[in-house]
Formats: C-alpha cells, structure tokens, sequence
C-alpha cells in the first residue's frame, strides 16, 4: 500500500517539476521576464500543496490500516434470518433485531433481515465486517451504524452479492443519535475492499458516510440516494475498484472546511460512473486523481445549461433554478463534474464528463499532466480561479460556454481541442459576457499585469463563436500548432487581448470576422500575415515558397481577417498566397507584419480595412466603427450607449 502510495507522490513531484521548467531563448526574453515571478511563486506553491496532501493519505492509511488482517477462518458468525439475528461466536450483544458489536475481531455477516441493524460500538478497537451474501434492510435508522471503532474495515467476500437499504424516514432512540443519516454511517474512519458487490440504497439522505476518513481499496459498489452518494468528512481514498453512483446531491464529496489538511480526495485507479444532481466529485481542499475510468453527468447533463437557468424550454426539467428548495442552507447550487475548492491535479485516466455548469473546476491552481478528457459542458470545460498548467494529455471539449478559462493559463503540451459558444480560451474573463448576466457560476475577474495565456507547446484547436484567445492581459505563443476558428459576428475576434500578443514560434493561425479583428504586437520576434479578403468555410489556405507548400489550412468558417504566423515565413523571401489552387498574391517578407489583401490590413496599432482604428490597450472599436473607452466592468462608447460586454 505505502510503496504504490510513494509511487503515486513521485509521479506527482516529478509533474508538478516538468509545471516549473521552461526552456527559454534569447529571443523571447522579454516575454519570460514578463512571466517568471509569478510562475515561480505558483508552481513552489503547488508542489507544496500537493505533497502535503498526499503525505496526508499516506499518514492516514498508515500502519493501523496495512496489520488489519481479515481472516475469515476465525471469525465470528452474525446469521440475519429473515426476521431476527443468530450469532455464533463472542463479542456482539443482540437486542431488538440489533447487533451490536463490542470487541476487536472480524465478524462474518451472512443472510438477509428486512428490518435489523448492525451497530459496532468496539471503543478504539479494530473490527472487520466481513459481508458475504448479506442483505440488511432498516425501517427506522442506518442499518450499519459504526458508533466507535479505531478502524472499521466493511470487506466484500469473494464472489458475494451484499445488499443495505435504510428507512424513508428514521426512529431515533435518544437526542444523542440523531446525526446517523445514512444507509452505511461512521463516526470514525471506514474502509473497505474485497472483491465483491455491494449494492447501497438510502432512501432517507445520503449512502455512505464517514464523519473521518474514508477509502476504498477494489470491489464493486453500485450506490443511489435520495441526497449523496459517498461521503468521507476529511478525506476519501479510492484505489481501484468499481463505482457506480446515481446520487440526487453530490456523487462523491469531503465536507472538512476548517482544517486545511483535511477535505481532500485521491484517486489511485478505478472505474467510475457517477450520474448526480449536484456536483459529481466535489472536494473542500485538493483533488489529485492519478489514473482511472472515470464518467460524470450532472445536473441532467450539458443540454441542462447553467447559463440557460430562465429559458423556458427548461420548465419540467431538473434545471438549476428549481433546485434551491432541496438544497441545505450550507449548499450551493452546483453541478459541476469535478470540482475542487483548494488544488486539483490530473496525472493520467479517462474522462468523460457531460455537466450543467463546470466539467472540471478549481478554486485555486489546476494542473494537467496527461490523460484522455472528453468534456460536454453547460458552462467551462475547464475553469480555474488562478492558475492553470497543461503539460500534456488529450484534451476535447466539445460543447461549452467558455472552453478554457483562468487568470494564468500555460499550455506547454499536449492535444486540446476546444468548441465554445463564448470564448474559447479565457485568461481572467476578458471582453466577454461571461461574468455578468446574473448566470449561475459565473465568474468575476479583473485585469491585472500578470494575467496571461502562454503556449509553448502542442496542438490546440479553438473553435469559438465569441472570441478565440481572449486575454485581460497578455498572450505569448512559443510554440506548437495553434488553429483559431473564431467568430463569423462583427462583434467578437479570433484574438482578443489587453496588454499584448507576442509570438515568438511555433505554427498559428486565426481567423474570424474582421469587425473586431485585432493583430498580434510588435513584441513578436517571428513573422507575421494579417489577411483580409472574404473567406468561405471549407476553403483551402495555402502558402508557398516556390514550388514548396509551407502553409495550409482548411477553413472551418466563414471568414475575413486571417492572421499567420510560423517559423518557415522568413524576412526577405517571396511567398504566393493559394487560395483553392488559386494563386491571389505574390508578396515579399520586408518587416515583421506583412498585410495582404485587397481589403486593406489591420496594421499593429493602426488602421483596419473598414477605416477603424485596431484596438489598443483601454480602447476598442465598437460594432458602428466608433470608439469606446473601458470603464473597468462597463464600456461606453461615443453615443452614450452602454456596452455590457465587458
């Protein structure tokens, strides 16, 4: 256990090193200057995070949980027939239907009662509940109830199908046991393993819960509750196994948010299918998820939209806005797919996450070192309040209202592909809309120097009906292969930034409408087109040198501003513009932004096409070709209009 504990802490350190290097030529020094100080105070503050939660896990599993032993050779035999318990061996009294469990030992459960109870009240003694065939329904309370263990281990024979279902409505003996109010409850920390089946229904509130800690080690667990599914208190470890959660509340969940390190969740491996009302992971501190099978849809899903909450196509659906009254007056309405309130790392594993609101959402820092996620969102595919770090993985949200959204985004790796009907990349919220509205989980931010979007590596694909790259801040492209389909309306562009847009390499396309259309600067060390002309979708770019292509893309969209950039476009050299096998222009590289098109250009800084000014930092042009200045969240243009974009 510790050694594939260790294992999983080094996989992390060694991500969270790869998060803080950078590989840094004299070319773009000035953009890393720009950079440095606050990526190196996040990734130190990360690894550190991160460590002590899983020291944490370790701490918490610990010697205690390796020595337990479950030997079913020697045990004693709790017999549930039918309507009353028999009991074979020592330390557990009888009363009532109820066992109660008294002294260290394993303790075999067999048969099937439609009203009893199994209570363990062992003080601070080790006890194993060895289910095997078990079926233990209550009438009136949580028919496991561990009141007092040291550690409670529930193991799952061999090939056993077990079963535990609670009462609608509980019966409690006295004022001191009024907190039990779950199928399986435990005032302590609760484990369990084995091999077999257990099937949980809590028709009163939630599943299973541990007002500890709580971990799974193999099995296969099929849960549906009336609230939540699986809760753990201070933290909850899973470690392979198979999870199927149908859950009204939260899928699984910690509710630790007075000790900082406490309220995580760690996933090793496993199979996961959770279908929730309310969140489908959701954690008070981190989340680190190291591998797994792991499918979410919350809150019926992303066709149910958090920014949808008043359209009336929602009447009759289980839609955000009709929520508020099954909802604790601690809750939030929420239905995210997985959410993390401090940190949350993804190391490897398969996600497929269909949300309401956010599929993956952090409160702080979120870093991404591989894995296969399939996102289909009503809000963000992936959102963080802070920073957010990508160094690989297959990435492919292709449903959202913001694809990728963050203060500080870095994207050194990886292939990410991205549909949104607002912005595609989103660093601190931008020009768009996506912070007003009164939506529910919209996000507030506001511009600051050190907000910026910096890839440096990969495949990125944007497909964005508001803007493509859209920075209250700056953007740096180093590297990879970036296409940016951007928006066909007037009223948006493929780029969209307030401080600067350097690129320094790799391979960059974006195009859209020109009505907004907005260059990169003249920080930019590598070569760039800016192309205006009348575009249809599916039409065919090419650039060549001679006889030698050095550029292509195929339209995704109609559009007229193109803007590209790569390492082969060199300065002195004569190029042709191609469009579907049609050579449009001859042109020589003599500066760093070289306009083509009868339309006009864009110009850095200066005039478009259409005789507007391009936009500067603090100043934009509107949709009537007129100037606005920004007025922090609102902007008013020179007609006095409002413009509540912003």
């Amino acid at each position: 256990m510790k050694r594939n504990l260790k294992y999983f802490l080094i996989l992390l350190c060694l991500s969270l090193c790869l998060v803080g290097c950078s590989n840094n030529s004299s070319n773009d020094k000035k953009i890393d200057n720009s950079e440095a100080n606050i990526h190196e105070e996040i990734d130190v503050d990360i690894n550190t995070q991160i460590e002590s939660a899983l020291e944490t896990i370790e701490n918490m599993k610990g010697e205690d949980f390796e020595n337990l032993e479950v030997n079913v050779d020697t045990f004693t035999n709790i017999n549930l027939n039918g309507s009353n318990i028999e009991v074979s061996g020592s330390g557990v009294n009888v009363e009532n239907n109820v066992a109660t469990i008294i002294t260290a030992g394993t303790y075999c459960i067999t048969g099937s009662i439609e009203d009893g109870q199994i209570i363990v009240d062992a003080g601070d003694n080790n006890v194993t509940l060895a289910l095997n065939n078990a079926t233990i329904k209550s009438k009136t309370s949580s028919p496991i109830y561990i009141k007092s263990a040291k550690n409670t281990v529930i193991y799952l024979e061999e090939g056993s199908e077990n079963y535990i279902e609670d009462a609608t409505t509980y019966t409690y003996q006295n004022t001191e046991e009024t907190e039990t109010d779950s199928a399986i409850f435990s005032k302590d920390d609760l484990y369990m393993t084995g091999t077999g089946l257990l099937n949980v229904k809590a028709n009163y509130n939630d599943a299973i819960k541990s007002k500890d800690d709580f971990a799974i080690l193999n099995g296969t667990y099929i849960v549906n509750s009336v609230d939540d599914g699986i809760i753990g208190k201070d933290s909850v470890s899973i470690k392979n196994g198979n999870i199927t959660i149908n859950a009204s509340g939260d899928g699984i969940k910690t509710t630790n948010t007075e000790d900082t390190s406490k309220g995580y969740i760690a996933i090793e491996n496993g199979t996961f299918n959770i279908v929730a009302q309310s969140d489908g992971i959701q954690a008070e501190t981190d989340i680190n998820i190291a591998d797994g099978n792991i499918k979410i849809t919350t809150g019926g899903g992303s066709e149910v939209s958090s920014n949808n909450i008043n359209d009336d196509r929602m009447m009759g659906k289980r839609r955000w806005g009709e929520w508020e009254t099954k909802l604790d007056e601690e809750d939030t309405q929420s239905a995210k797919g997985i959410k993390a309130n401090n940190n949350l790392t993804i190391l490897s594993g398969t996600f497929n996450i269909d949300s309401s609101d956010d599929s993956i959402h952090c409160n702080n820092n979120i870093v991404v070192s591989s894995g296969d996620i399939s996102i289909l969102a009503g809000d963000d595919g992936i959102h963080a309040d802070n920073y957010m770090s990508i160094t690989g993985g297959n990435i492919s949200i292709d449903k959202s209202y913001e694809g990728i959204e963050s203060s500080v985004i870095k994207i050194k790796n990886g292939n990410i592909s991205i549909v949104a009907s607002d912005d595609g990349i989103n660093v601190a919220g931008g020009n768009d809309g996506s912070a007003i509205n009164g939506r529910l989980g919209q996000n507030s931010f506001s511009s600051n120097s050190n907000n910026y979007l910096s890839i440096e590596n990969g495949n990125i694909y944007v497909n964005a009906t508001g803007d493509g790259l859209d920075a209250n801040g700056s953007i740096y492209i180093k590297g990879g292969k970036v296409e940016v389909a951007g928006p066909t309306n007037s009223g948006n562009g493929a780029l969209d930034y307030d401080r600067e847009c350097s690129i320094s390499g790799g391979d960059f396309i974006a195009y859209g409408a020109r009505g907004m259309s907005q260059n990169p600067s003249s920080s930019s060390t590598q070569n760039i087109l800016s192309i205006n002309g009348d575009y249809s979708s599916s039409e065919v770019l090419k650039i060549k040198h001679g006889n030698e292509e050095i550029y292509t893309c195929t339209f995704k969209k109609n559009c007229q501003s193109v803007i590209i950039s790569t390492e082969s476009i060199k300065t002195g050299e004569e190029y042709v513009l191609v469009i579907n096998d049609e050579e449009i222009e001859t042109f020589e590289i003599s500066s760093l932004m070289t306009n083509i098109g009868s339309n006009g250009d864009n110009g850095i800084g200066g005039m478009n096409g259409k005789g507007e000014m391009n936009r500067e930092p603090g100043k934009m042009p509107n949709d009537k070709g007129g100037m606005r200045e920004n007025f922090g969240e609102r902007e008013m243009n020179f007609s006095g209009e409002v413009d509540r974009r912003k």
